[in-house]
């Protein structure tokens, strides 16, 4: 296995938990967006670019926790968009963490 930087080790980290169902989709490319940039400022890595792209493009529902407090109706239409937008990239999310792995190893 080759020798990680951190945020490769921390991406891993994230991926396992993704496998292991503690993180969704939206959730992972959130975590993983940070460290990809770091890793590749230039975002030329494709498997990297998915993160970041993913969460830029889902970023408006990851407001879960602040929307306990608003009206049901619009708490629902809210919860809806999130299942939908999980739903739409959890493939791309899975094919590249899958990638991840197979060029830097399994997750310890």
């Amino acid at each position: 296995m080759p020798v990680l930087f951190e945020e490769q080790k921390a991406i891993l980290a994230a991926i396992r938990e993704f496998q292991a169902g503690k993180l969704d989709a939206l959730r992972l490319a959130e975590r993983v967006a940070t460290f990809a940039t770091r890793l590749d400022p230039e975002h030329q890595d494709d498997d990297l670019t998915s993160f970041v792209a993913v969460q830029s493009e889902t970023d408006k529902y990851l407001i879960q926790d602040s929307i306990r407090g608003w009206h049901e109706s619009v708490r629902e239409q809210r919860e809806t968009e999130y299942r939908q937008a999980e739903a739409r990239y959890r493939p791309d999310i899975t094919a590249a963490a899958s990638a991840l792995l197979r060029r830097w190893g399994a997750p310890a």
